[in-house]
């Protein structure tokens, strides 16, 4: 295992728990413990063996914000020609779950790296906050906008602009953290919940999670295009349950057209084809992707995903014609 110097990580089974160590600072971030987090998690994501991964920081202090120290050398033109803050959307892509599990102070920069995981847990000591306007500036890393989406834009508002802490309580209360527990048992619950995780099937969990981040980033209409894509992903995997048959043993093994290949139709287009077997439902799942239903000619996501099993040719049905108007005769002139 790869050594950090900002980050112990330690191997539960198919867990993964990842700790900040910078306690001289409070396990302020720099660009160091940044470096280190997208190692660690870009190691934990290309693991198949690792199923869940625990974030966490020490009894005091998840994290106490950014480094100020680190920042107060550089001026605007430094900070937007390196754009100081790239690089934290490679954590936040993420495809597997993770957990935020904080105790103590979760400030600034920690407080958005909370709200990063796909939920927090929090111990009854934690305390969570966007203090930046004390400084003279705002949220960078994108925590005006999650702590909007999850606790409404008056309490936010009122957060970002007085730059006052929230405690585990209220955070529980207002939807930012999943649930509390003690202090001194925040980590063994948090490894539980994560193992209980790593037990699900790995890809319904990360089906699971784009589901939720797509009804938390988009539209309804979009969100369900994807939940209904997803779903229909995972009814052709091999690890769902075995009391739900499978559509190549519930279709039809004889009679016409019983060996022609189904086609996937969105909204009366034919979007691609697959023989009966269990990758219809990931035949489904591609053709919600963006560039095939454009490629379809679509302008946007289709909303009724229907598959049509092939009953062989279309039969063309004779309608009448409907009555011609009879030619006008003129009489030949003698």
């Amino acid at each position: 295992m790869m050594s950090h110097e900002t980050i112990l990580i330690e191997r539960h089974d198919a867990v993964t728990l990842v700790r900040l160590n910078r306690p001289q600072a409070l396990n302020a971030l720099n660009s160091q413990v940044l470096a280190d987090l997208i190692q660690a998690f870009a190691a934990y994501d290309a693991d198949p063996a690792q199923r869940c991964l625990v974030l966490t920081g020490s009894e005091k202090a998840f994290a106490a914000g950014a480094d100020i120290k680190e920042m107060s050398s550089q001026g605007f033109a430094d900070m937007y020609g390196s754009n100081f803050f790239a690089g934290w959307e490679r954590v936040t892509a993420t495809r597997k779950p993770w957990i935020a599990a904080v105790a103590g102070y979760a400030l600034g920069g920690g407080c958005e790296v909370a709200m990063m995981a796909d939920f927090i847990i929090a111990a009854d000591t934690a305390k969570f906050g966007q203090p930046e306007i004390k400084l003279g500036v705002s949220p960078g890393m994108g925590g005006s906008q999650r702590l909007t989406r999850a606790i409404g834009k008056a309490k936010a508002m009122e957060m970002c602009l007085t730059g006052r802490m929230m405690d585990a309580a209220e955070a529980e209360r207002a939807g930012l953290v999943a649930r509390i527990v003690a202090a001194d048992a925040l980590i063994d619950e948090a490894l539980k919940t994560a193992a209980v995780i790593a037990g699900m099937p790995p890809l319904a969990a990360i089906a699971n999670k784009e589901m939720v981040n797509a009804a938390f980033e988009t539209q309804l209409a979009q969100g369900y295009c994807s939940s209904a894509g997803c779903f229909t992903a995972c009814s052709g995997l091999k690890t769902r349950r075995k009391a739900w048959p499978r559509s190549s043993k519930s279709g039809p093994a004889s009679g016409p057209g019983a060996d022609r290949p189904n086609r996937l139709t969105y909204c009366g287009k034919r979007i691609a084809s697959w023989r009966a077997s269990g990758s219809s439902g990931l035949a489904i799942w591609a053709a919600a992707w963006p560039p095939i239903w454009r490629a379809a000619g679509m302008t946007s996501a289709p909303l009724i995903c229907r598959p049509m099993r092939w009953r062989g040719p279309r039969r063309r049905v004779a309608l009448p014609r409907p009555p011609q108007p009879r030619p006008l005769r003129v009489p030949k002139r003698w």
